[in-house]
């Protein structure tokens, strides 16, 4: 009988998710970001995206330097979100790119920031979303002289 408890009671550890990450670092070094844990998002925070200049007036939660555009970015969505949708709005045109996505893995390659930054785009926004509206606005500034940027969660 108390093997079977025993057996049981291991089973529920393996099978009962886990505490969820706060984040993690490391966007410079091999370029993934795993980000601190999903948030609701509300539409007036969704609509900052057509505006990446717009002043967005909630406090950043985690801001990240990235010393190389030269490499692929991938921004890992935290367990407690489903599958996102990905969206890139460029401060120059205004227009959305969807980016790739695998998993809750949201990838900006090294071509795409060499072409913004080739584009004269020194801000854009990207939006990472589910079906249940949490996610995460980041916004993404680059130094056209340095090749240098940052990414700033909301």
């Amino acid at each position: 009988m108390y093997r079977s408890l025993l057996s049981i009671l291991f089973a529920m550890l393996v099978v009962l998710p886990g505490i969820g990450r706060a984040g993690g670092d490391n966007a410079g070094g091999t370029g993934v970001w795993i980000l601190p844990r999903a948030s609701t998002l509300s539409p007036a925070m969704v609509s900052v995206a057509t505006d990446p200049h717009a002043p967005i007036s909630i406090e950043p939660r985690e801001v990240r330097l990235l010393d190389n555009l030269q490499n692929n970015l991938a921004l890992v969505a935290s367990d407690d979100m489903g599958t996102p949708v990905a969206t890139l709005v460029d401060g120059v045109s205004g227009a959305p790119i969807a980016l790739p996505v695998e998993g809750r893995t949201a990838t900006l390659t090294a071509t795409m920031l060499q072409q913004l930054v080739g584009s004269g785009v020194t801000t854009a926004t990207i939006i990472l979303l589910d079906a249940q509206h949490r996610g995460y606005l980041v916004r993404l500034n680059l130094d056209l002289t340095t090749h240098t940027g940052d990414l700033t969660v909301f």
